[in-house]
């Protein structure tokens, strides 16, 4: 197969992916065929799996277990497709070798006033790793209020208007809520710097650092980029990672996504902002988590933001 894909030019766009399945039982009747009956002897069910393809390495031979449930996501995230927030297994990022470069699909809720238009390129969302067993009944907290941020001087297209974007320096960002983010050095997409918004424990609450910018009304275009790294091991009803577009009073006037993902990958968004254009807006990342005193936890490292204008 590998050979005709090559001589047909389509290795280029073309995957392939090797699964069988294989189980035996000990020849008992109470053995059912996947050898986990009332004697329990029989052997468990292996999986042989095979991935070749773009951005996939070549040669390599992953050590690591890879369940049924991981291997749609990971196919998803192959073909550049968002997989379900509610699906049980993750992309195994350990078959790629970096070439493929997942954008997700964002997820607007209600209706932004205005309305832009995003561009951005649909790509996976991995899933989150299921919850921890003990039950939780806090209650949401409430999204703290914001201070009015500072106005920013309108600057002249062509320029970045979003200033340390990869938090190299500690400046011109705007911290809030019950668990202020910080500057990290833990996992970053460039330079020695990022911003992990949310805690790896005992968050109860918002967790938010946004900047605001001027968009010059000459401006013709807007485009915001940039990259995150999630983590969680909680259920959408308590942790999730966020991203939105804010006015000067700390309203929300488009959620640019909301997911609670487990990838620990960089992932890149971009949006077109175009429709702001003359206004002032704040560009928010915002972490929730409701631990209630079980370990919990939903966060991510955000690097290089940028909002470029023509």
């Amino acid at each position: 197969m590998q050979t005709w894909l090559q001589q047909n030019n389509y290795t280029g766009n073309t995957a392939v992916a090797i699964v069988a399945d294989e189980a035996q039982n000990d020849g008992t009747q109470y053995d059912n065929f996947y050898g986990v009956g009332d004697t329990g002897q029989g052997t468990t069910r292996h999986l042989p799996f095979v991935f070749s393809g773009p951005g996939i390495l070549s040669g390599k031979t992953y050590t690591g277990n890879v369940g049924i449930d991981d291997m749609s996501p990971t196919f998803m995230y192959e073909l550049g497709l968002p997989a379900p927030i509610d699906s049980r297994g993750q992309v195994i990022s350990g078959f790629f070798s970096g070439a493929v470069t997942p954008t997700p699909t964002p997820s607007p809720t209600g209706t932004p006033s205005p309305t832009p238009t995003s561009t951005n390129t649909p790509s996976p969302t991995p899933t989150n790793t299921p919850s921890p067993s003990p039950t939780k009944t806090g209650t949401p907290s409430p999204t703290p209020t914001h201070t009015p941020p500072p106005t920013n001087t309108p600057s002249p297209p062509g320029n970045n208007l979003i200033v340390n974007g990869g938090f190299e320096s500690s400046g011109n960002w705007v911290y809030s809520g019950t668990d202020h983010p910080a500057r990290s050095s833990t996992q970053t997409h460039s330079g020695h710097y990022s911003l992990k918004v949310g805690f790896s424990s005992g968050q109860q609450g918002d967790s938010i650092g946004y900047q605001t910018v001027t968009i010059p009304s000459s401006a013709k275009h807007a485009n915001l980029s940039f990259y995150y790294w999630p983590a969680s091991n909680d259920s959408s009803t308590y942790g999730w990672q966020e991203a939105d577009v804010i006015d000067s009073h700390g309203n929300v006037l488009q959620q640019l996504f909301q997911n609670t993902i487990h990838d620990r990958v960089w992932i890149q968004m971009t949006f077109v902002l175009s429709a702001y254009a003359g206004q002032t807006i704040g560009i928010q990342f915002l972490d929730h988590e409701e631990s209630n005193g079980y370990s919990y936890y939903t966060y991510m490292y955000v690097d290089d933001v940028a909002l470029t204008t023509s």
